[in-house]
């Protein structure tokens, strides 16, 4: 039978090579902080449209565009030189990201900090190709390429595991709880976006908490998620218009039902969606919603308890 996999040879990593395979796992490593945080920066940071957030993807590119004139360019220097100073730029660029504070500045910043990246990137074979011989070079940049992925998981890792609210969305959940109000998520994934949230907001003293459109295909939350929000107080949203209209989204009356039946209808608030011009109003299209939900097997009493007790509830309504 062939051997899938082979333990790499320690007798080949030399002091050289291991020192490289470290320098690998950092710059790959923070490359992965960089990339799990650079969108979130540009956008709640920086105040970017996604027009511009595009437009600087396409600029910086620019440098690997350039890269063989300038590689022509320096050719003549020994290749740690090149390395160390491709290395330098990386570390430079992105450290001024941490100043900038205008559109353009970004721009210099990104093309500056592209620069090193698309520099360093061949030479980290070429590196390789100089430290040990042509028979081991393969296996040892199959090793360094795993590391350079395991490097990036744990940097993009340890970002979700350091996310934590925004000081500014903290101080609207405190007016929140200082008025009684219900909060309720976006279209945003249950983990680590809804749950998030829902932790600062029942640290800070939100009594009602609400996750819309838990089915929606974006933010896609599973029946155990949806019953691990409901046994800390949190309702949920059943959409009339999205399980009704957009089935492939909302995945239709059926998963609606089993919503109600898993995670209880004293859970399960209902909130239609109707009403737009290319819509049901919201009375013909609450009454579709419920003659589906109880040809699909759900109860009157379910029905009456999603539709008007367990909103009624979690409104504070008498």
């Amino acid at each position: 039978m062939t051997q899938l996999w082979k333990r790499p040879d320690r007798a080949i990593w030399t002091a050289n090579l291991t020192l490289l395979a470290s320098a690998v796992f950092l710059l790959s490593f923070g490359q992965g902080l960089l990339g799990g945080a650079r969108t979130n920066f540009f956008i709640d940071t920086l105040g970017l449209t996604g027009e511009q957030v595009l437009w600087l993807e396409g600029i910086r590119e620019i440098p690997g565009l350039a890269l063989m004139f300038i590689a022509a360019a320096v050719m003549h220097l020994p290749l740690v030189w090149q390395t160390a100073a491709y290395i330098l730029i990386m570390g430079v660029g992105y450290a001024l990201y941490a100043p900038v504070d205008s559109y353009g500045t970004l721009v210099a910043v990104a093309i500056f900090a592209s620069l090193g990246m698309h520099g360093w990137m061949p030479l980290n074979s070429a590196l390789v190709m100089s430290l040990t011989t042509k028979e081991k070079s393969g296996q040892i940049m199959g090793v360094l390429s795993s590391v350079t992925a395991l490097a990036s998981i744990v940097g993009m890792g340890g970002i979700a595991l350091a996310d934590k609210v925004l000081p500014a969305l903290t101080d609207v959940l405190k007016i929140a709880a200082d008025n009684d109000l219900v909060v309720a998520t976006g279209h945003f994934p249950y983990d680590p976006d809804h749950k998030t949230m829902l932790e600062e907001a029942k640290r800070v003293g939100v009594k009602r908490m609400e996750i819309i459109h838990p089915a929606h295909i974006h933010c896609k939350t599973s029946i155990a998620q949806m019953k691990e929000a409901a046994s800390e107080g949190v309702k949920l949203m059943l959409s009339g218009l999205g399980t009704t209209t957009f089935p492939l989204h909302e995945t239709g009356p059926v998963y609606a039902v089993k919503m109600i039946k898993e995670v209880g209808a004293d859970n399960i608030v209902y909130g239609s969606d109707y009403g737009q011009i290319h819509n049901p109003p919201h009375v013909v299209g609450t009454r579709w919603l419920i003659k589906l939900l109880l040809s699909y097997g759900a109860t009157n009493d379910e029905v009456r308890k999603v539709m008007q007790e367990t909103p009624a509830e979690h409104l504070g309504l008498d």
